[in-house]
């Protein structure tokens, strides 16, 4: 006879939950031996990116001092992508929190940087940071100005795989505008571009 051990399920999630925070705790604890360890600036300012990936959500403001050190160190040595991944961990930092100036502030001067560096793949996700702002705020003109900028940049450099995820939000930006025949217009874009692509996730 077999037995099973019923455990109520606000346990379980309590179990859940302990083991995920133990392990982001060892993730956390290895990165800043190593962090403590490291000479180069350049290395440094990665491993302070991704604590602040690890951290952003138990401890924030430690996420956020880490955030700002890479940005420092990022700056006074011109290394681009942990600029860049400062930048938008930021950007990140104050939107989860709502402080939206804050936000598009350094969402900004991310897409300066990704727009100088011709980083098509960090040009298109700073600009849709921006958009999904705007969006947030209910500003849905601001936002369509961003990803239209964003399709046009896609576009131009015939980055294919960004193109079902702008024209669909484009497509759902006018139908929350009650421009039915425009979003349909965008809706269909999206999936046509999906099917020729491989593309299923907005088909």
């Amino acid at each position: 006879m077999k037995l099973f051990l019923k455990i109520p399920l606000f346990l379980s999630f309590l179990l859940i939950y302990s083991i995920s925070f133990t392990q982001t705790n060892k993730e956390v604890d290895s990165l800043e031996n190593l962090l403590n360890r490291t000479v180069s600036d350049s290395v440094k300012a990665k491993i302070m990116n991704r604590l602040f990936g690890k951290l952003d959500e138990a401890d924030s403001q430690k996420a956020l001092n880490y955030a700002q050190q890479a940005l420092s160190i990022a700056e006074k040595n011109n290394l681009r992508t942990e600029l860049s991944n400062s930048l938008a961990n930021l950007g990140l930092y104050y939107d989860t929190r709502s402080e939206y100036p804050q936000a598009i502030n350094y969402y900004s001067k991310a897409l300066k940087v990704n727009i100088a560096a011709a980083d098509t793949p960090r040009v298109i996700h700073s600009y849709s940071n921006l958009g999904f702002v705007y969006s947030i705020q209910g500003d849905y003109v601001s936002a369509l100005d961003v990803f239209f900028k964003a399709l046009n940049y896609a576009e131009k450099s015939n980055y294919i795989p960004s193109l079902p995820g702008l024209y669909n939000n484009i497509g759902e930006l006018n139908r929350l505008q009650k421009n039915a025949a425009t979003a349909e217009e965008f809706f269909l874009k999206a999936v046509k571009i999906s099917e020729e692509s491989g593309n299923k996730k907005v088909m």
